[in-house]
Parts: C-alpha cells; sequence; structure tokens
C-alpha cells in the first residue's frame, strides 16, 4: 500500500490477510506513505512487512505522513540483508496513538540499524502502548526497540510486554 500524491487519504483500513512488499536491492515497504499522506484509523489483524536484498526493508515507513490511530494485534516487520529494517520508520511523521498487542520488529541482517520501531527527523508519537514484543536485530551495530532520535518526541510511553534491542557485535 503506497500514498504519494499530495494530500491522499485513506480514513480506514483493517489488514486481516498479508500487505508485503519486498526489493531487490533497496527499499521494501509493507506500507509506505509520503507527501502529507494520512490514514486516520489503521487495524492491523495480519502481517504487515518490508524486505530488502540490500538496504532499507520497512514495515511501514511514514514521510511527512500522520496516522491517527494503529491497531497492531499480529505482525508488522521490516528485514534488510544489510542495513536499515525496521518494523515501523517515522520521518518528520505523526502517528497519535499506537497500540501493540503482538509483534513489531525490525532486523538488519548482517548490518546496522534494526530497529523495531524509529522515530527520527521530527517525527512525534503522542501515546505508545506496548503489550506484546517490539524488538529490533542488528547483524552488527545499532540494534534497538525502540528509538527516538534527531528532534523527535515521545510523549507517553505504557509498556506491560518486551521491548528490546540486540546488537550481534
Amino acid at each position: 500500500v503506497t500514498l504519494n500524491n499530495n494530500n491522499s487519504s485513506i480514513t480506514t483500513l483493517t489488514n486481516n490477510g498479508n500487505i508485503t512488499g519486498s526489493a531487490g536491492t533497496d527499499s521494501g515497504f509493507g506500507i509506505r506513505l509520503s507527501s502529507s499522506a494520512t490514514i486516520t484509523n489503521l487495524t492491523n489483524d495480519g502481517i504487515i512487512s518490508g524486505s530488502a536484498v540490500n538496504d532499507e526493508g520497512y514495515g511501514m515507513r511514514l514521510v511527512n505522513s500522520t496516522i491517527t490511530t494503529l491497531s497492531n494485534d499480529d505482525t508488522i516487520s521490516g528485514t534488510a540483508v544489510n542495513d536499515d529494517g525496521s518494523g515501523i520508520r517515522l520521518e518528520n511523521s505523526t502517528i497519535t496513538t499506537l497500540s501493540n498487542d503482538d509483534t513489531i520488529s525490525g532486523t538488519a541482517v548482517t548490518g546496522s540499524d534494526g530497529q523495531g520501531i524509529y522515530v527520527l527527523t521530527g517525527s512525534t508519537m503522542t501515546n505508545l502502548t506496548n503489550d506484546g514484543t517490539i524488538s529490533g536485530t542488528a547483524g552488527t551495530n545499532f540494534g534497538g526497540g525502540l528509538l527516538i532520535s534527531n528532534n523527535s518526541t515521545l510523549g507517553t510511553l505504557t509498556n506491560r510486554g518486551t521491548i528490546s534491542g540486540t546488537a550481534t557485535t
């Protein structure tokens, strides 16, 4: 699912199956929003995944975009064989409420930057409630469950599950 024209929007997206994207080299996305795209309500009861043979495998990537409510009851995952695998990545974007009851994961198999949730470049996540697992794994360095960086904000975090990061070397 890609929304990349100015002000594209989806009011309600419910996934009970598989939303997947794969790249033979770089940039595989399950869901990608950019250029002021919005999703008001997204409910995932299936699999949202993105993979790349080299870099940038993202389950969900938001650039200059907004999701008001995201409820995950199954799996959101991003895998890159080399660098930059994230379950959810926000760049200059907003998620108002994210509830995770199952799995959000990011993996950089042989390289760096495997992040479960990566909030960067002036992004905002207002409320994050985790009753499941948020994990990031990197083959070298920078494996993080939840990373907030570059003038970004997380308002309220409620964790009753597991948030973990692993860097192999």
